[in-house]
């Protein structure tokens, strides 16, 4: 039997595995105990018929050394069997304390056995709860995300008419409305706070997208440095409106690399408002190109107030503002920074930022230097853009009350 089990084992349940051995040595105990016992009423039989043979034989012997012999063994057996009467007793006392042990253990196992049961419930239970939880997150995730998707959508729309009746007006009543008209004031608050809003969409949008990893890149080999320059020149106006020193610096005239055009645009588009809207009147905002290592170096270095040490990693958080009376009354709702960074980590790259208190703030965008498989644009393709970088400049500068 033993046999059997051996070569059975890996394929029996732990579960019959303990209840085969739990019954084994109860089994094995009652043996043993039983045949203990008839051992040694049969010995004491045997013992008590043999003295009594020895007995009675030795006394119809005459010869003295013959009846001496029969009693000396006698004696021999007698010791024999009290020896092995005590090596059966002491054999019995250890084989009991055994057998008690392995009981025991075998019930500690049952015990074990049924507690892991009783967990494997539990957790099954948490993990089937958890597994409908997920579920249900997930579902409603989903219906949140197409929610605001769809309204996102539905809004960009009546706004994308409302920008385009503005614009018709203004070109078809070009002679008719007056700088300093009050008509005019109104168009341009009814546009800049639709800009507003669509920045807002935009900005809710790419959120969304990046959240579910829907975000494509439509890389080209271009000019940096150009790019980077007729966007700050693009932003000259407002500026100029708040007073603000704007300055364009590079130490290379072309460097061509790899670029989403439209997201390295957004990304330079969004760190140039903020540090016009966070510069005050009569400041500085410095914009740097440079080329260092394989990798191309853009900054953006302000006079404004600064960013303490311990909030600046807070800043490229979602939702995360540095609350200050300085800034506070030029604070959006936190976005603008997260996805300016996670679109320089879809080009490999990193956004980094340096500020000291009341000493103002560099933005430093760091991008490998390489090039894909096509021609690189030439300038005139780069000046076809000129349009839609200002329609992008008068979104991201929306709230910056001066449109250009």
């Amino acid at each position: 039997m033993e046999i059997y089990v051996w070569f059975l084992r890996p394929f029996i349940p732990l579960e019959v595995r303990i209840m085969y051995n739990h019954g084994m040595a109860k089994l094995m105990n009652i043996i043993f105990i039983n045949l203990i016992l008839v051992t040694l009423v049969l010995a004491l039989i045997l013992l008590i018929f043999f003295n009594r043979y020895i007995f009675s034989l030795a006394q119809e012997t005459n010869i003295a050394s013959i009846r001496n012999q029969l009693i000396t063994l006698r004696n021999s057996v007698v010791t024999i069997l009290f020896a092995a009467f005590f090596i059966f007793a002491l054999a019995f006392i250890i084989l009991r304390n055994y057998l008690s042990k392995l009981r025991s253990d075998t019930n500690n196992m049952e015990k074990i056995l049924v507690s892991q049961k009783n967990e494997l419930i539990v957790l099954k239970n948490l993990t089937d709860t958890l597994a409908s939880l997920y579920n249900n997150t997930t579902e409603h995730t989903k219906r949140k995300i197409s929610f605001l998707t769809n309204a996102a959508h539905d809004i960009k729309t009546p706004l994308s008419v409302i920008i385009g009746a503005i614009q018709l007006i203004n070109n078809k009543y070009s002679d008719m409305l007056r700088e300093k008209d009050s008509l005019t004031k109104n168009l341009r608050i009814i546009k800049q706070n639709a800009y507003m809003i669509l920045r807002l969409m935009n900005n809710i949008l790419e959120l969304i997208k990046l959240d579910y990893n829907h975000v494509k890149t439509n890389m080209r080999n271009c000019n940096i440095v150009y790019i980077v320059e007729e966007i700050t020149q693009s932003i000259s106006p407002y500026s100029e409106s708040k007073g603000i020193n704007l300055i364009f610096d590079t130490e290379v005239e072309d460097i061509v690399t790899a670029i989403d055009v439209d997201k390295i645009e957004k990304v330079i588009l969004n760190l140039l408002s903020n540090a016009i809207k966070f510069t005050p009147s009569g400041g500085e905002v410095v914009v740097n190109v440079r080329e260092s290592n394989n990798k191309v170096y853009i900054s953006v270095k302000d006079t404004g107030p600064g960013i303490p040490k311990e909030k600046q990693q807070l800043i490229f958080e979602r939702f995360k503002q540095v609350e200050s009376e300085l800034t506070r009354e030029n604070e959006g709702c936190g976005i603008g920074l997260s996805i300016a960074k996670s679109y320089v980590e879809l080009h490999l790259g990193s956004l980094s930022v340096k500020s000291e208190e009341n000493k103002g703030s560099v933005f430093i965008v760091e991008l490998p230097i390489r090039t894909v498989n096509e021609e690189s644009a030439d300038k005139g393709v780069e000046n076809s853009r000129h349009e839609k970088i200002i329609e992008a400049v008068n979104i991201e500068f929306s709230d910056i009350y001066t449109i250009a």
